[in-house]
């Protein structure tokens, strides 16, 4: 639930912030996030969570922080965030966002609809195969009708790969270590989404480089998942 959340608001963000940025202005926007984020500090500090393990841990240690058991799906992530990385910083067309958030749902359901009893695999092939069709669409087609397709294959495309990347995540952990599992793989993403950003506000306006370098690293993802991380999940996992 916690990741979903997070991935509506990866479209709700965007577009949010371009309706701000048009109609008031982009210091509006800094005091929306402002706000957002104050929001967001006031619901954790109501939060109440008993503390139920009596563990003595050392002074230094990053046993919240990283899962050493999933160093290999740690490099997994980096080059699918890094390819909605690119995709956020080059972007800036508010029915692309709106789709987005419609495949993100679709894919919702496709997740307890049609994947359900699937092959491990079968998820996170087909995002990242649904995912290049939506940038190989924006890369021969330009229009209205072409961001509509693009957003909504990129959302289903980016909720079944990353949904399955988490999940894969947390079958790595031992019973105590999911937390551990989950922040190691928000890491990932968060730096993998860092490394998109940064090129891709250099290519602002030549969104044919950010569509073939976008491919390029859904590619390598593919490549790296098929020929090594899925043989080494099946062998490392826990449950």
């Amino acid at each position: 639930a916690f990741a979903w959340f997070g991935r509506l608001g990866l479209s709700i963000g965007p577009l949010l912030g371009l309706l701000l940025t048009a109609y008031t202005g982009f210091d509006t926007v800094i005091l929306a996030s402002c706000l957002l984020g104050a929001v967001g500090a006031a619901c954790v500090l109501l939060l109440r969570v008993p503390f139920r393990a009596p563990l003595c841990p050392p002074i230094c240690s990053l046993d919240r922080f990283w899962l050493p058991n999933g160093r290999w799906m740690f490099l997994q992530v980096l080059p699918v965030a890094a390819c909605a990385g690119l995709l956020l910083a080059t972007v800036h067309r508010y029915e692309f966002y709106v789709f987005l958030m419609v495949g993100f749902c679709l894919a919702l359901l496709a997740l307890h609809f049609v994947f359900q009893e699937a092959d491990v695999r079968a998820e996170f092939i087909s995002g990242l195969v649904l995912w290049a069709a939506g940038l190989l669409i924006l890369l021969f087609h330009l229009g209205t009708a072409a961001w509509y397709a693009a957003g909504l294959l990129v959302g289903l495309g980016i909720g079944l790969s990353v949904a399955r990347l988490l999940v894969f995540y947390i079958k790595l952990s031992k019973h105590c270590e999911r937390g551990s599992a989950n922040t190691s793989f928000l890491l990932a993403w968060e730096l993998g989404l860092a490394l998109g950003l940064w090129p891709g506000y250099a290519w602002q306006g030549q969104s044919h480089y950010v569509c073939e370098y976008g491919l390029a690293l859904l590619a390598a993802a593919l490549v790296l998942y098929v020929g090594f991380v899925h043989r080494w999940f099946m062998r490392h996992k826990m449950r």
